[in-house]
């Protein structure tokens, strides 16, 4: 029974099961090379120190490196989650020396020594064909320092930061398969969805202002971690923010927990 304090529903959950589950590694229903299904999400925050050889080093472990005949079959990479909403990207970019902690919650502990410009060359050592899905900071960040992160990963050396990419160690542009707009917002902007839209148009025009091919994911609902009986469903949110984004965005992103309800 899911209650309020003004109403109250019954959920049709099914009951927990058990079940055996057995691989046959012989049978290849489909390669990872098909489609880009194989990647990895990351969030930012001290949990990537451990890849590196010391906290305050930028150099990856040799187990690491050892590891990477194993790794090739990642396509994709990802950076989001909640530690994305307190990521400033512009502080964990450059000389360790100056570099400052990047974000204030749990997750951040200190100077970062794994950024993007490490993000980057991790997943491009797994695969130096490897496909981007740039988180942004749209909830915590400008526009404007949003599309110099655009630059940073798109930007030749011609441009700002794009020089500063390849000064780090990185020449060429990165393969971006789209920007994600924020983690997971609606817990932020519910009750006015279309704060989230309106902020998210201002990232888009100023970022394909610089980049017209660039793509983006709009956040779905947060769904079924809701109150079912709440008038800002996952519907309303959809549909309010694809009023204002439904020109601009090529994706929508779900993030379905699964506790028995559906998105039905």
């Amino acid at each position: 029974v899911y209650k309020t304090d003004e109403k109250e529903a019954e959920l049709d959950v099914p009951e927990t099961i058990d079940v055996d589950v057995t691989v046959k590694e012989s049978r290849v229903i489909r390669t990872t090379e098909e489609r880009q299904l194989l990647g990895v999400s990351l969030e930012w925050g001290g949990g990537n120190k451990g890849f590196m050889t010391a906290d305050s080093s930028t150099e990856f472990k040799k187990e690491f490196l050892e590891l990477l005949p194993e790794l090739s079959g990642i396509h994709s990479t990802r950076t989001a989650g909640i530690s994305l909403s307190d990521f400033k990207w512009k502080k964990a970019v450059g000389p360790m020396s100056q570099r400052t902690q990047a974000g204030e919650s749990y997750y951040y502990t200190g100077p970062d020594n794994y950024g993007p410009t490490e993000w980057i060359k991790q997943f491009q050592l797994i695969n130096p064909d490897c496909e981007f899905i740039v988180g942004l900071n749209v909830s915590g960040d400008t526009a404007q320092n949003l599309a110099d992160y655009a630059e940073f990963f798109l930007g030749d050396e011609t441009t700002a930061y794009g020089k500063l990419r390849a000064e780090c160690g990185v020449p060429e542009p990165v393969k971006v398969g789209a920007f994600e707009l924020g983690n997971e917002l609606d817990g932020l902007y519910g009750e006015k969805p279309e704060k989230y839209g309106e902020k998210c148009r201002e990232v888009i025009l100023a970022i394909r202002e610089r980049f017209p091919d660039a793509k983006f994911i709009m956040c779905g609902k947060t769904y079924p971690l809701e109150n079912p009986l709440d008038d800002m469903s996952w519907r309303n949110w959809i549909i309010k923010n694809m009023e204002i984004l439904g020109e601009y965005v090529d994706y929508i992103s779900f993030h379905a927990y699964y506790d028995g309800q559906t998105v039905a």
